[in-house]
């Protein structure tokens, strides 16, 4: 019979702290907050940049490139993925701006 004695975890910070510093008896890092959602020109100016480097893998895709078509079809999928968290953005701004 095999026994395995487990070692008892810290419980989750609230604070937002690395956890792999919290047990080792320093102190523990905090994480910088995420801001999700908060920032509409910095997601526009992402969605600008995956465009314009997608546009010299789409002219050799056309040019029947099949390397370049998986790329093209790469970024198309980060493109809708940024398109929806401005989207998401955009609803929040509305949110804040009809909340007295």
């Amino acid at each position: 019979m095999i026994i395995v004695r487990l070692r008892r975890l810290p419980a989750a910070d609230p604070a937002r702290t690395d956890a792999r510093e919290a047990g080792s008896g320093r102190a523990a890092r905090r994480l910088p907050e995420k801001k999700k959602g908060t920032d509409v020109s910095a997601n526009f100016e992402k969605l600008v940049k995956i465009v314009e480097e997608t546009r010299a893998d789409m002219e050799k895709a056309e040019a029947g490139n099949k390397s370049a078509a998986v790329r093209v079809r790469k970024s198309m999928q980060d493109i809708k993925q940024v398109a929806q968290d401005i989207r998401k953005d955009m609803m929040n701004v509305k949110k804040a701006e009809s909340q007295p």
